[in-house]
């Protein structure tokens, strides 16, 4: 397969994941709350996957390395903005719990690394970033008809950034061999998978939260 057809699917892959970021409750504050605090989770773990891909990077492929290097620089203190965001609603990541499918997101991408698939990390990358630079400019306008712009400083940072980066990473792994590829491809089709099922969750959660307070489920509609 050359490259090109990776480039499809891997394109593919992220208008996939769009319906469903979609239909997710933007507009709910518990909703917002509790993938701010999701988010943070995965986040906080971010330099360090980079960190470690970069130093498991041959040193023959400089240019590879360095698109790390610099990536990190990008990525610093953006954990920072999702405590601050979470704190204008007067909340704290801790009051949040972490759900199975947040945990499983960053220590699936531990366990690629611990394999030294130094490059596997890029297809996590290619699936947040590549459906952040798709979907931000859109989802954004939502969000600032909803929610104040001291609660929304990660996504504006972060949809702004990405817009970008998920093109550079295409243009990076061009080159890559067929097993590099594949792995990539793995990795993004795993994350797309387990960032769906953390919106689900989050859904049910917050779902549950307020049968709870209210002690009434909500009405469903006959089958």
């Amino acid at each position: 397969m050359d490259f090109k057809n990776y480039r499809t699917q891997f394109i593919d892959k992220i208008e996939s994941m769009i319906p469903t970021v979609n239909a997710f409750n933007w507009e709910d504050e518990n909703h917002y709350q509790m993938w701010l605090a999701q988010t943070y989770y995965i986040v906080r773990h971010t330099s360090h996957f980079i960190c470690m891909a970069a130093a498991l990077t041959p040193v023959e492929a400089r240019a590879e390395h360095y698109h790390l290097v610099n990536h990190l620089k990008e990525e610093e203190h953006h954990d920072v903005f999702l405590v601050k965001d979470l704190a204008s609603f007067g909340k704290k990541f801790s009051d949040f719990p972490q759900l199975p499918e947040t945990e499983l997101t960053w220590q699936n991408l531990y366990y690629w690394l611990s394999q030294r698939k130094s490059r596997s990390i890029l297809g996590h990358s290619l699936c947040i970033e590549g459906l952040a630079g798709i979907t931000g400019e859109t989802l954004l306008k939502r969000l600032r008809n909803t929610y104040p712009a001291k609660a929304l400083k990660f996504l504006e940072l972060h949809f702004e950034a990405d817009k970008d980066h998920y093109l550079q990473g295409l243009e990076l792994i061009e080159g890559f061999d067929k097993e590099s590829l594949e792995d990539i491809k793995k990795v993004q089709e795993q994350s797309a998978v387990l960032y769906l099922n953390m919106l689900s969750a989050i859904s049910k959660y917050c779902d549950s939260k307020k049968v709870k307070s209210t002690g009434f489920e909500p009405l469903r509609k006959p089958a």
